[in-house]
Order: C-alpha cells, then structure tokens, then sequence
C-alpha cells in the first residue's frame, strides 16, 4: 500500500543523504542511516564467507487501480527493483489491468505477475481466516485456482507467471495438489518450518513481513526490519 511505498521511499532517501561519521557510538546509533550501515556489513561478511543471497519483493492483493499501487510501481520504475505482485483475479478491474500492462510496456522484466486466491474471501466460520481452508473441498478449491489462473493468462497473456500466493498465507493439502494439477511452477507464502519438496512446483516464501499486524496495519521500523 501507500504506507509501504513511502517507507521505501524514506529508506532510500537515508541512504541517499549519508550523515557525516561519528566515534561516539550511542550519537551513532541515532543517526537515521545506522541500520543501513549495519546491513552492508552484514552484507559483506556474506560475501566473504562466499554466501550468495537471493531476495525478492512480494506485494499482495493487487486488483484495484490505487494511488498505492501507482506510487509503488512509479518507484520500482525508478529504481529498477523488481516486484512480485499477487493479483486476485476475481477482483481485477479493467483500470488495475492497463496501469500493470503500462509498467510492462516500459520494462517487461520489472513485475512477476503471480496469482493470489480467486476472490480473497474467507471460507472458514472458525478459527483464522482462510479461502482454501479445511472447509473446502478438493473439487471447491481447483473450479476457483483454475477460474483465477485462466482469468490472468487471457488477460496478461505470456506477461503471467504461474506462481500462487495464497490469500492469508494459508492453505491445505488439497490446494497443493490442485497447484500441481494446473501447472503451477511456484508456491509462495511465509515460510514454514520445512519447504515443500513433494511437488512438482518450487515452495519460493517470504521470510521476511514488512509490517507489524497487531492492533492494525503498520510499516516496521528500520531497525526492526534489519
């Protein structure tokens, strides 16, 4: 969201504007870009142990044309970072779809355009929010996966990536066979303790959640995202 745009913003703004070096380490530790220096260090000590570390942005429910989602794209444009952006598809405006398809007219290799859920509606009456929870039947869970992926592939076209993001980071046994059934190359979610091995598609889950979700919505602090 916008709250998220702007943070990103923000970080890259400190980087960009480095205050002047201090021996005094509590001043130090005051000053706005400590935690940026703290991760090229840490950065630098995995390169010298010879680590190669893979990241990778994940923005979920995209479907309406938001100043959000503008400000988000008009910033990884100009930065060059590329985004993973889980669409659900029963809830795709046209709108959404022609700001996606000019982001990608200006540099294709920017966006992943992944599948999230169909609709982002919970089916569960008990217990955490779910749209392919136990509630739902095998035959339930594969009519709504493939209305979604057909939605984005008649849509984007070669432009879609078959990766699934579950709504809520949640799902069951059953949607992991539905993923394999229609073809799904990624499934991407918070990772677990053990990363699915047992499917044709690759478990690729975020360990890392910008926000802190207690008592509503709200971006991390630098430090406690480094």
């Amino acid at each position: 969201g916008r709250e998220t745009a702007l943070s990103i913003e923000r970080l890259v703004q400190q980087s960009d504007n480095r205050t002047a070096h201090t021996t005094v380490a509590s001043v130090r530790r005051n000053q706005p870009d400590h935690w940026l220096t703290e991760f090229k260090q840490f950065l630098d000590v995995k390169e010298a142990e010879g680590r190669a570390l893979h990241l990778f942005l994940r923005d979920d429910d995209v479907d309406e044309d938001e100043d959000s989602l503008k400000h988000l794209l008009d910033l990884a444009l100009a930065r060059g970072v590329p985004m993973n952006l889980e669409i659900i598809p029963g809830r795709l405006t046209p709108a959404c779809t022609a700001t996606l398809k000019n982001v990608l007219r200006a540099d294709q290799a920017l966006l992943s355009l992944d599948q999230h859920g169909w609709m982002h509606n919970n089916h569960e009456a008990e217990g955490r929010k779910c749209e392919f929870g136990p509630s739902r039947l095998f035959t339930q869970q594969l009519n709504d996966i493939a209305r979604g992926k057909a939605i984005l592939e008649s849509t984007f076209e070669d432009l879609f990536y078959p990766a699934f993001t579950p709504p809520w980071n949640r799902c069951t046994a059953d949607t992991y066979q539905v993923l394999d059934e229609l073809g799904f190359q990624v499934f991407s979610k918070d990772r677990g303790k053990e990363r699915l091995t047992e499917y044709r598609f690759t478990e690729i889950s975020s360990t890392l959640d910008l926000y802190t979700w207690k008592e509503g919505p709200r971006m991390k602090s630098p430090s406690d995202i480094i």
